[in-house]
């Protein structure tokens, strides 16, 4: 062999030393010509085994002894000797003391020799049954789960989906298109399900999750919900949607079943005036039913929030509203109730009646109030007529004991009164009688003794009239009792209001002027022609207006003596339509009343006028002929020094 040629195989062995896997070259004598360093190793041969001229059984013959063909070695060695000299190549793997696996080739050579390669194959036979496994537990998984399983390559739209999968869907055995999958989906949730997947493809969201409706291989329309992740290749694009269906459709039907429920739940309190809140007392969210806002005439830019409506309720309640809410966030009540009044839209006041419940977690800790709100603004004005109603029958039946009081006074008084005022007529006659009998003796009396004497008896004389002008004054009173006390309605008839505080006003006037030389006051009137007419007692009503009149009258008369200036006596009668009432007013801008004094105007025997001049029973049988006889309403306004107004408001009917 030439210095070349020797050169070129030295090069060559060098390369060979380099390789990761192990050779072996034999000439048709089955004895070694060269082989690597990496053969050696794999092998773990001796050196004497390893060098040109080594004889192929003696490497046989060695790794029998060493044990590497079992116990019974001899079949192994025969026929791994039968494989020299094979006119094909043989591929076989052996496991090595060490637990490594070298894959085997046996390729014969020109001249018949024998060349075999070693590989090791140790770390890929782990990752084959480490794939091996894998694939098992995903099959497994797959088969075990109840959700079902899809993998779409995008590119190629070729659509793999699992056995639970085709269950739902009924897929035929075969490759699938997602023209396939989309046509399943119901047409109202198709849009839904592209949207959410273009969404995901673009990268707007981290996962495709969206719920729809779709047709079983049996018919049914079944809910599901599709959680879905895209493999992207470098450039970001999505080429593959790996994902999993779950039949929904049990918690969609509960859901419905529930929010149905619910519904019948909110229309039978809507029914009812109620309206239905829920509070979320974590993130500060409140549902308001729409009853709410339609029966208050709002939208929710004004009704959005719980401060929104915290807001509309009367400051003077909202202390009590607080309390409930204050009470169930430190866990002392679990229910509430609290009656309070809010603005409505039409700036108008309404009651509101409140009702709550508390929800907690495990520990305790508030989640959610949930109640119903309900408008009882009718209720409490009917609450607070019926109060009305219920104190003027308490007042009346006062007044019929104090009536009753009066009359047996009265009766009592009036028999002995009558006595004396009859005695002292008579004796005033019988003293005029006396005074003509003892005239001729007063004459032959001295002078001084004549002057005590007819002294004597114009006292007498005045004393007895004193007596006569008493009496009457006191049975003028007990008749005015007796009247108080009266008992049993009058005749009630049809008549009409403004004629008839008309004819009152006329009829107070004239007579004041009658009594007072030189009276003078200015009647204004302002009668609504609407009043109309009302079903009253008109004598009594007569003589509320004439007591009414008189007394402003007889205050203007008394302002106007007082001599300011620029003072003009002026009493108005006002009438005006209030549907089912008539309301009078009579006005005079005379001397007026303290409040202590108005307060006190209806009470029985209370006057302000000096003795002589007042029983203190007008006004307080006024108002029994008003509030008691027509259960009307009778109420005073007065300001000291200014003017003092009373406001009759009588109901149509009788």
């Amino acid at each position: 062999m030439s210095d070349v040629d020797t050169a070129n195989l030295d090069f060559i062995l060098a390369g060979l030393n380099q390789l990761d896997s192990g050779y072996a070259l034999y000439d048709g004598g089955q004895n070694m010509v060269s082989c690597n360093h990496r053969f050696a190793e794999l092998r773990d041969f001796p050196p004497e085994l390893c060098r040109p001229g080594a004889s192929f059984r003696a490497m046989l013959d060695f790794s029998a002894d060493r044990g590497d063909y079992g116990e019974d070695p001899m079949p192994e060695v025969e026929r791994r000797l039968a494989t020299f000299g094979a006119a094909e190549a043989i591929q076989l793997d052996q496991a090595t003391r060490s637990g490594r696996i070298l894959r085997i080739h046996v390729r014969p050579v020109p001249g018949g020799g024998m060349l075999t390669s070693y590989t090791d194959i140790t770390d890929l036979r782990q990752a084959e049954e480490r794939l091996r496994e894998s694939e098992t537990r995903h099959a497994l998984v797959t088969e075990a789960s109840t959700e079902g399983l899809y993998d779409w390559d995008v590119a190629e739209d070729i659509l793999y989906v699992s056995p639970r999968l085709n269950e739902i869907f009924g897929f035929e055995e075969r490759q699938l298109r997602s023209k396939e999958w989309v046509a399943r989906i119901h047409p109202e949730d198709q849009n839904a399900y592209r949207d959410a997947m273009v969404e995901h493809f673009k990268g707007g969201v981290g996962r495709q999750e969206v719920a729809y409706r779709i047709t079983a291989h049996d018919g049914a329309i079944r809910w599901v919900q599709d959680n879905a992740i895209a493999v992207r290749d470098e450039s970001g694009r999505a080429i593959r949607l790996v994902g999993a269906i779950t039949d929904v459709t049990p918690q969609k039907r509960a859901e419905e079943a529930l929010l149905e429920s619910e519904e019948r739940h909110i229309l039978a309190l809507d029914a009812v005036g109620e309206w239905v809140f829920d509070w979320d007392a974590v993130t500060d969210d409140v549902y308001f039913s729409d009853g709410m806002y339609k029966s208050l005439n709002l939208d929710r830019e004004q009704l959005n929030t719980a401060k929104d409506w915290q807001d509309r309720i009367v400051p003077d309640d909202i202390a009590a509203y607080n309390r409930c809410f204050v009470r169930l966030l430190k866990g002392e009540d679990d229910h509430f109730g609290v009656e309070y009044r809010f603005m409505g839209a039409d700036d108008e006041v309404h009651w509101a009646s409140t009702h709550g419940t508390a929800v907690r977690d495990d520990d305790g800790k508030l989640l959610r109030v949930v109640g119903s709100t309900g408008d009882i603004t009718e209720r409490m004005k009917m609450m607070e007529a019926l109060e009305g109603a219920q104190q003027r029958l308490v007042e009346a039946d006062k007044l019929a004991m104090l009536g009753q009081l009066t009359a047996g006074i009265a009766h009592e008084i009036k028999n002995p009164l009558n006595f004396v005022n009859n005695f002292s007529q008579l004796s005033a006659g019988l003293l005029e009688e006396l005074k003509e009998l003892v005239e001729p003796l007063l004459a032959g009396l001295d002078e001084d003794d004549r002057d005590d004497a007819e002294d004597i008896i114009v006292t007498l004389h005045d004393n007895l009239i004193k007596i006569d002008e008493h009496g009457k004054r006191a049975d003028s009173i007990v008749q005015s009792m007796l009247l108080h006390s009266r008992e049993g309605p009058g005749e009630q008839r049809t008549v009409s209001i403004n004629e008839l505080a008309g004819e009152a006003l006329n009829l107070a006037y004239h007579g004041a002027r009658a009594e007072v030389q030189g009276f003078n006051v200015t009647l204004e009137k302002d009668l609504d022609d609407a009043a109309g007419d009302i079903e009253a007692i008109p004598q009594d009503l007569t003589r509320v207006f004439l007591n009414v009149i008189g007394n402003g009258l007889d205050a203007t008369h008394q302002r106007d003596g007082k001599g300011e200036a620029g003072y003009q006596p002026t009493l108005k009668l006002s009438t005006r339509n209030l549907g089912d009432q008539v309301e009078i007013i009579i006005r005079d801008n005379g001397t007026g009343m303290p409040k202590s004094v108005a307060d006190k105007i209806f009470t029985p025997f209370f006057t302000t006028k000096p003795p002589g001049q007042g029983t203190g029973l007008g006004l307080s049988i006024s108002h029994d002929i008003v509030v008691k006889q027509h259960g009307g309403q009778f109420d005073v306004d007065s300001l000291d020094g200014e003017y003092t107004e009373f406001r009759i408001v009588l109901p149509r009917a009788g």
